[in-house]
């Protein structure tokens, strides 16, 4: 979210410039578990205390200084659902639909504590920014494995 965030302010900086961004899947975590864990925990084993201690607070106030609110509530675990309804968004709607998607995503994530590895947070993000058919993606754990390159990740 932060990354899109500067990402977007560099680009304001050149409206001379046509930018296309897209959203490539990438598992920061392959083996993540699928029906997810509490985020904070996960972050004291990766990281212990005393750095999480250091971290929060600091992304509190780089999520602040972009207008958001930064939340290490919720869960945590595999993201190979959202990276297949992702892909799906930009087959349905190029680049600007799946920029909303993610936006959604992202504000569901670090802002409203919400798991993305939940099928209903996955299809409520989809619905409110209007990508049609995503059910359907959201409900075949098969869908566009082998389009986000994840095809060893299937449930």
């Amino acid at each position: 979210m932060l990354g899109k965030r500067y990402v977007e302010a560099a680009i304001a900086q050149h409206p001379d410039i046509d930018f296309e961004v897209r959203w490539r899947p990438f598992l920061l975590n392959p083996s993540a578990s699928k029906t997810g864990v509490n985020k904070r925990e996960m972050y004291m084993q990766k990281f212990g205390a005393a750095r999480v201690a250091q971290m929060v607070p600091m992304m509190v106030g780089k999520f602040n200084d972009v207008g958001i609110k930064y939340s290490l509530g919720g869960q945590t675990g595999s993201t190979v659902d959202s990276h297949r309804l992702a892909t799906y968004a930009y087959q349905q709607g190029g680049v600007e639909m799946q920029n909303k998607l993610m936006e959604e995503m992202f504000m569901n994530y670090f802002s409203q504590e919400q798991f993305l590895g939940d099928p209903a947070v996955l299809k409520a993000a989809a619905a409110k920014v209007g990508l049609e058919g995503a059910d359907a993606i959201i409900d075949d754990p098969s869908a566009l494995l082998e389009e986000v390159g994840l095809i060893n990740c299937q449930s």
